[in-house]
């Protein structure tokens, strides 16, 4: 388990985690009662630390997008849940031959605001499983989870073929059910 505390200018609390399965429910219960991610019990716990931060505003918990999608909740996130590349790849909308973004195509109106996006929740696993973690463990801690298309997908048209080139990650967790 690593954890590495970066203060921010703002008086925030800037936690980073190395894997997604630092996180669990024990460590999120610490930084509710103790601002960090460890308990007076355990090896690395700082009592110097302001333990009535407010885990809502003033900590941040930060881990790599590589780690939630191949070890955490994005492991089996797969571009045909994208309403924009599902679509698209269908042919059900009409789209001029050439490469395009979905920023292009959504000042065209071929696609619609949020047609790059796929939200679904942990507690019932619809389209994805917990991770590295357990699945009770992934829906306390995350619970509702998002996944957006980023600005380097392209959509190709050369004739009849269309092609999507798509990378795309999770959206930010702020613990807000949304």
């Amino acid at each position: 388990m690593g954890w590495q505390l970066f203060a921010s200018s703002r008086g925030e609390y800037i936690w980073r985690c190395d894997f997604y399965s630092d996180l669990q429910y024990s460590t999120i219960n610490n930084f509710a009662e103790f601002g960090q991610p460890h308990n007076r019990l355990e090896q690395g716990f700082d009592k110097n630390l302001d333990a009535s931060l407010d885990i809502n505003r003033e900590i941040i918990i930060e881990m790599s997008q590589r780690e939630v999608m191949e070890n955490g909740y994005g492991r089996k996130i797969n571009p045909e849940l994208f309403p924009a590349i599902r679509r698209f790849l269908s042919g059900s909308v009409k789209v001029p031959d050439g490469t395009h973004t979905f920023k292009d195509l959504l000042s065209k109106n071929i696609f619609v605001k949020g047609d790059n996006i796929v939200k679904t929740d942990l507690y019932t696993g619809a389209l994805i499983d917990s991770g590295t973690i357990s699945r009770g463990d992934a829906a306390y801690i995350h619970g509702t989870v998002a996944f957006a298309l980023m600005s380097d997908t392209k959509f190709t048209v050369n004739g009849r073929n269309r092609t999507v080139s798509a990378e795309f990650g999770a959206r930010h967790d702020n613990w807000d059910f949304e």
